[in-house]
C-alpha cells in the first residue's frame, strides 16, 4: 500500500462513514485493518509534507456527507459529486486541464535608473 501511494500522482478518498471510522481506527478490532493503515501512511505523509497536500483528494456523493472527510483533509479541495459539472471539475483537475488558463505576461517597460544619493545626511 506504501508503495502504491507512494506512486501515484493522486489518490481519490471516496468518504463515507465507515470509511472515516476505520481511517480513525475506530473500527471494531479486526475490522478494517486496510483503511486504518492507509489513514495512519496518509496523516504521516500529510505531517512530512507540513500539511500541504497535493496528491490526497476527499471525495463525497452529497453534501450531507462532508463531515465523513477526515479532519486532516478538510482543508484541502473537496468534491462532492452530485452532477456532471462536479464531475468535469475532478477530471480537470487529474488530466491537468484547467477551466481558465492564464495569459501571457505583457512585456516590461523600461524603466531609466533612479540617482544615486551621495549623502544621506542633507
Amino acid at each position: 500500500m506504501m508503495n502504491k501511494l507512494d506512486w501515484a500522482d493522486f489518490v481519490l478518498i471516496i468518504c463515507t462513514e465507515k470509511y472515516h471510522t476505520r481511517f480513525r481506527g475506530a473500527e471494531e478490532p479486526g475490522q478494517g485493518r486496510g483503511v486504518t493503515w492507509e489513514g495512519a501512511i496518509i496523516n504521516q505523509n500529510l505531517y512530512d509534507a507540513q500539511g500541504k497536500n497535493t496528491k490526497y483528494i476527499p471525495v463525497v456523493f452529497s453534501s450531507n456527507d462532508l463531515n465523513q472527510i477526515p479532519v486532516v483533509l478538510r482543508s484541502s479541495s473537496q468534491f462532492v459529486l452530485d452532477s456532471n459539472k462536479k464531475y468535469e471539475e475532478i477530471y480537470r483537475l487529474l488530466t491537468n486541464q484547467p477551466s481558465i488558463v492564464k495569459p501571457p505576461l505583457g512585456s516590461l517597460k523600461p524603466l531609466p535608473p533612479k540617482e544615486r544619493k551621495q549623502n544621506f545626511f542633507d
